[in-house]
């Protein structure tokens, strides 16, 4: 209950942070409508063979492919993309066979180690928030295969898993304005002691 709660809440933080400190342009209006998409069928799973598919998780990966396929993604990236999807799948299966050895809640722990990865190897925001998206949503398919091949999971795309994307993705973005907020406060300073 706590996963969906967080799911809703983070859902519409993103759309309101979107709508109103984005400019104008068709890129904001493409991601709002995303984000609304993404939250309405967060409710509806499809069945195949014998697992569900959670049909937000369907919507994300083609979104992420789409934004794969419309961005300049090179090697780099490609390589970026995969060390977070083996990061974020060995960490959820670290969790699950020795949880003791967290010290704090993996909802905590997977974002900002997935955000600290980023943050040292891509510069830009919308590279870095690309690549989380694609990582932690390849790096969930990785984990939700190997626990569907050991008869341990029967559901590809929960809300834990979006609250692990939805968080990153917050972290990256309040990270970004933490470093504008300092630049400004840098030059007001720079300018003040001239």
């Amino acid at each position: 209950m706590d996963e969906l709660i967080l799911f809703y809440y983070y859902c519409w933080l993103l759309c309101l942070l979107i709508y109103f400190f984005m400019p104008k342009s068709t890129v904001r209006m493409v991601s709002f409508i995303w984000i609304l998409v993404f939250i309405l069928t967060s409710q509806f799973y499809v069945p195949f063979a014998s697992i569900q598919v959670s049909l937000s998780f369907i919507v994300l990966l083609i979104g992420t492919l789409i934004l794969v396929g419309l961005s300049i993604y090179r090697l780099y990236e490609f390589i970026v993309s995969f060390i977070c999807m083996i990061s974020s799948a060995g960490l959820l299966m670290w969790e699950k066979t020795a949880p003791v050895l967290f010290f704090m809640p993996s909802k905590i722990i997977v974002p900002f180690l997935i955000v600290m990865i980023i943050l040292f190897l891509v510069k830009t925001l919308s590279q870095r928030v690309i690549i989380a998206v694609v990582g932690l949503t390849l790096g969930q398919l990785l984990y939700e295969m190997i626990l569907i091949i050991y008869y341990l999971h029967y559901t590809i795309g929960d809300y834990v898993y979006v609250t692990y994307i939805l968080m990153t993705v917050l972290l990256l973005v309040v990270v970004e304005c933490l470093k504008r907020c300092v630049k400004i406060m840098f030059h007001y300073t720079k300018a003040l002691l001239h």
